[in-house]
């Protein structure tokens, strides 16, 4: 699998500049400096102090080649496959430090909304007029419940794909937005946004599933209210596809998200709601296994078919999905 990149020019907007362009920059920042991983090969179980051992004249017996893919962990890929309309992978990140900068930074301001942060703290500040509000103010600012696990997974795997360099994906709006109380779970896709490759734009629905469950597969993945489950719904009710799409459109503000929106709309309704990308994200902190995620796709593929795509990536994290609130309160969330 050898990763290409992507061009995707976003227009110049003087007063702001949105998650979509931030992607495109950090990528374009990370190109020349890239670690380039390595391909691990599905052997499930095998210890990450293992992996890191094989040299590179073994990798290469192997088969294993290089991919880019989200340079800033600089993951391995353990396994993948794929079975008509769906494809699966795994990859693992064994580099603790460039995790913890990873959560601490771009997953943490994924939390906290840094886009739309600075200019409400910008406008609370200039109406506090005496030195009491200003204390008021500030104290209200740094009122931030810490988020759940959960939580912190939707906003890594939002960044995790939108970092891809091998395509563009671009999220018109942070979900943490639509909050009404604090840590709330919101209902609905847990991934609502667009995929550009070349020049074809689709709708991307998805699901993320953090688990630390030692079951291989983990619950998360099986029955009513798991990731499967929740996918075929999102690619088989038009009552849900209606409600995303409105909830969609009515977040597509500037010229950049309204001709995304436009574009894949278009090819949604031409092919009468199949042509669509069904994204799942399993994010654990336990060994690889492909097993994890294989039966759960290869039972999509047989209800789904082209042109609907399935692809379903496991993420295999070096610090233990407890630890990870403690990741983002480092980075200020």
């Amino acid at each position: 699998m050898w990763a290409r990149t992507a061009h995707f020019e976003y227009p110049d907007f003087t007063n702001s500049v949105s998650y979509c362009q931030k992607s495109s920059i950090l990528r374009s920042h990370l190109g020349s400096n890239r670690r380039q991983p390595t391909r691990n090969g599905a052997i499930p179980g095998i210890s990450r102090r293992t992996r890191q051992g094989y040299g590179p004249e073994f990798r290469r017996q192997l088969g294993w080649r290089p991919i880019a893919l989200v340079a800033a962990l600089s993951p391995e890929l353990c396994y993948s496959g794929s079975e008509d309309s769906a494809q699966w992978r795994g990859f693992a990140v064994s580099d603790e430090d460039r995790f913890k900068s990873y959560m601490a930074g771009r997953v943490s301001a994924r939390v906290g909304d840094d886009e739309t942060h600075d200019p409400f703290a910008a406008e609370l500040l200039a109406m506090a007029t005496t030195g009491m509000r200003t204390e008021f103010v500030e104290i209200l600012l740094r009122a931030v419940a810490e988020e759940k696990s959960w939580a912190i997974g939707e906003a890594l795997a939002e960044c995790v794909l939108s970092d891809d360099e091998t395509r563009e994906v671009c999220w018109p709006w942070n979900l943490v937005r639509d909050r009404r109380a604090p840590r709330a779970s919101l209902p609905g896709a847990d991934l609502v946004g667009f995929c550009k490759e070349g020049e074809d734009v689709f709708l991307l629905f998805g699901e993320v599933k953090t688990s630390s469950d030692a079951r291989t597969p983990p619950r998360v993945m099986n029955g009513s209210g798991g990731m499967a489950w929740q996918l075929k719904e999102e690619a088989t009710r038009l009552d849900i596809q209606r409600v995303l799409l409105k909830w969609l459109r009515a977040r597509c503000k500037s010229d950049e998200h309204r001709s995304l929106y436009l574009a894949a709309v278009q090819r949604y309704v031409q092919s009468r709601g199949k042509e669509i990308l069904l994204v799942g994200i399993l994010l654990r902190d336990t060994e690889p296994h492909e097993l994890d995620v294989t039966s759960r796709a290869k039972a999509l593929a047989e209800g789904l078919g082209s042109p609907t795509r399935i692809e379903i990536t496991a993420w295999y994290l070096p610090i233990p999905i407890e630890h990870w609130p403690a990741l983002l309160a480092a980075g200020g969330a």
